[in-house]
């Protein structure tokens, strides 16, 4: 095996709730990525979809 058979990143089953009072607001839910080396990933979505909380995630 060589380095790009593994990821660089790999999220498995992502969950985030932001929790405010009684409220609770599921930003991710079961989320999975793996990239890989030398791929180029978009990530991509309307306002308040939960991407820069997935960067987040990530690191």
């Amino acid at each position: 095996m060589n380095k790009r058979d593994f990821p660089i990143i790999e999220l498995e089953n992502v969950t985030k709730i932001y929790k405010e009072y009684d409220i609770q607001v599921v930003a991710l839910k079961d989320v999975s990525l793996k990239i890989f080396p030398k791929e180029f990933v978009s990530i991509v979505g309307p306002s308040g979809c939960g991407k820069t909380t997935l960067l987040h995630c990530m690191g």
